[in-house]
Formats: structure tokens, sequence, C-alpha cells
């Protein structure tokens, strides 16, 4: 056993462990007082649930497109196998070639190229389910980007 001497016990700054045990070996020691086990772990929680890269940080912008036949073929008339794909191509015909859809929202971030060809990598980091996945790839939904300093999240808005 490990103890923790002095302090007056009623002070706020006197710790909460006053006794260590080790367990397997040096340097491996478990606090003996339970609340502080639940108190330490719930931070953690809480400091990770309040991380700036979180899912629920504040989104730039977010804009409704149609990705419509034409977007799921690049300029050289090759078809698109990836999500990421089709939605920069999207956006491309846009801004463009000026053949949007016209259920195509403007946005101000992927109106920029060097945006345009970030947007792979942002999905990745972002979310799309499985099913919206496959109804971009597989047909002509109208989608919704939520867009954030690092990523974006996709889901269909209408099928």
């Amino acid at each position: 056993m490990v103890g923790l001497e002095g302090g007056d016990p009623d002070h706020p700054l006197t710790p909460r462990v006053t006794r260590m045990t080790v367990a397997a070996g040096p340097g491996k020691c478990l606090p003996e007082k339970e609340g502080v086990m639940k108190s330490l772990v719930l931070s953690v929680g809480l400091l990770l649930a309040v991380s700036p890269s979180a899912a629920f940080a504040q989104s730039i912008e977010s804009y409704v497109a149609r990705l419509s036949a034409a977007d799921h073929f690049n300029s050289n008339g090759e078809r698109l196998t990836s999500v990421a794909a089709i939605i920069r191509q999207d956006r491309a015909n846009l801004y463009v070639y000026g053949k949007g859809d016209p259920e195509d929202e403007t946005d101000s971030f992927f109106s920029d190229k060097g945006n345009r060809a970030k947007l792979e990598n942002m999905l990745n980091r972002g979310m799309a389910s499985k099913a919206s996945r496959q109804a971009i790839l597989n047909g002509t939904p109208m989608i919704r980007v939520e867009v954030h300093p690092d990523f974006i999240n996709v889901e269909v808005y209408q099928d």
C-alpha cells in the first residue's frame, strides 16, 4: 500500500485518493476508491464528447443537389464508381460546365476547384450511411450535404 500524507481532509485541493494498490507490478497502481475511477471515466467521456472534430461540430454550410445521370460520368464519358467522385462531378457540372440540375443549390465551399479536390478525403472523415451510398451509386437521388471545416456528411434527401 502507498499512502499520501498530510493535508486538510475538508480542503477542496486535498487529494481524494489516500491509498493506492499495486497491481501486476511496479508502476501499475489502481485507486482503492471506486468513486474516483467513475469520476475519471466520466471526465474522459465528457472530453471526448465535446471534441471539436466530433460529428456535432458547427457546419460551414449545407446544400441540396440532385445527382442526375450526367453526374455519374466524368468529362471523358467514363462511369464514376465512388460516391465522392459522383458528388464532385455534380459540383463540377454546376460550376465548371454550367450544367447543374434544376434542384441543385449553389454553395460557396465547393465552387472552388481546390476544395472540390478535397471532397473525397472530407467524405472519408464524415458520414454517409450505407443506404445513402447505395442510392447515390445506383440511382439519381436528391442529397443534402453538410459541409464542415474538415469533413462532410451526406444523406439522401429525397429518392
